[in-house]
């Protein structure tokens, strides 16, 4: 057991040690730098640049991160479809990334903000799979942040809607 533990509640010293947020404070591994096309850049206010724009990453980097399949309804497809990446939170702390918010930006220009709190909250995943399939910019990819919209109510609404933003290629982090 912790010697702090004594001093804060269980309940409290589980929040600290299992939250993603103090996992992207923390993370100061050194990124790789990417070998094929860069898909994502992560900027702004980012600790683990591998070149100088950033933290870029290439499919592969993003294929060999743990993945999370949801599947979910969306106003876009016809039925349940499956959709697979690694959770968000996951690539924002492999970038060493910290902020009160992350605006992303779509190869067409779209862009929104998501504040940062909701990026380990809701558990979007960044997906490169629909359907088992890897999807191409001209059908929504490379890149899909997906909520699992049929888990909660509150995630089947027009915020996180207009937040799942596909064909996303920049990430930057204020």
């Amino acid at each position: 057991m912790f010697p702090f533990a004594t001093i804060l509640p269980r309940a409290c010293l589980a929040a600290i040690l299992l939250s993603p947020m103090a996992a992207f404070a923390a993370n100061s591994a050194e990124l790789p730098a990417p070998t094929g096309t860069v898909i994502l850049t992560i900027s702004g206010n980012v600790a683990n640049k591998n070149t100088d724009k950033g933290a870029e990453f290439d499919l592969d980097m993003i294929k060999a991160m743990p993945s999370t399949t949801y599947e979910t309804t969306t106003p876009w497809h016809e039925g349940a479809t499956k959709f697979t990446g690694p959770l968000l939170a996951d690539i924002i702390s492999a970038a060493g990334a910290s902020g009160d918010y992350a605006t992303v930006e779509a190869i067409d220009g779209y862009s929104v903000e998501i504040p940062f709190g909701e990026i380990s909250q809701g558990n979007p995943i960044l997906a490169w799979l629909r359907n088992g399939q890897e999807m191409e910019p001209q059908d929504q990819g490379p890149l899909f942040i997906i909520y699992n919209y049929d888990s909660d109510p509150a995630l089947a609404t027009e915020d996180y809607y207009s937040r799942s933003v596909w064909s996303v290629r920049a990430i930057d982090v204020k």
